[in-house]
């Protein structure tokens, strides 16, 4: 990484990120920073194209599920959320159409201070990633019933 990639555009997460106990928060949480800033040594950053559309895939149901596939646990509830883990996660090839909206929800999710219409765009991009994964109902349904508990490993 140069310099200059730290005044880029960048997705940006923790190093380790915790699972609530209650489970109430969605999980991961990758973050878009347009600004120019620094991280710190806990801290993972992603520079390139099409920022905001794989924000959108890491963030989904999808991106929990190949994240809980993947990353080191540390605990029940504690991931180990490096590079080389996050690198692993696919992310489906789309129309532009299907890229247009994405985008769209999330830069409303990014401009959106209702806890509501968080909510109705994170679930709107959870069905698109679903159908870009050709993802059936009934995948989708034990997928969201996995993914309401804790993660952990057996």
């Amino acid at each position: 990484m140069k310099p200059e990639d730290f005044s880029k555009p960048k997705i940006v997460w923790a190093e380790t990120m915790r699972i609530r106990q209650k489970n109430n928060e969605r999980f991961p949480r990758f973050s878009y920073c347009p600004e120019p800033i620094f991280t710190d040594k806990t801290c993972f950053m992603a520079i390139g194209d099409d920022l905001q559309f794989v924000l959108a895939f890491l963030n989904s149901t999808i991106g929990r599920y190949q994240i809980s596939q993947t990353v080191a646990m540390l605990d029940n509830g504690g991931y180990l959320m490096q590079k080389m883990y996050i690198e692993q996660c696919r992310i489906a090839k789309v129309c532009l159409t299907v890229k247009a909206r994405l985008l769209s929800l999330v830069e409303k999710l990014l401009n959106a201070s209702a806890t509501v219409v968080k909510e109705e765009a994170e679930n709107e991009i959870d069905e698109i990633v679903f159908d870009a994964f050709k993802i059936s109902k009934a995948e989708q349904s034990f997928l969201k019933q996995m993914l309401s508990k804790p993660l952990e490993r057996g």
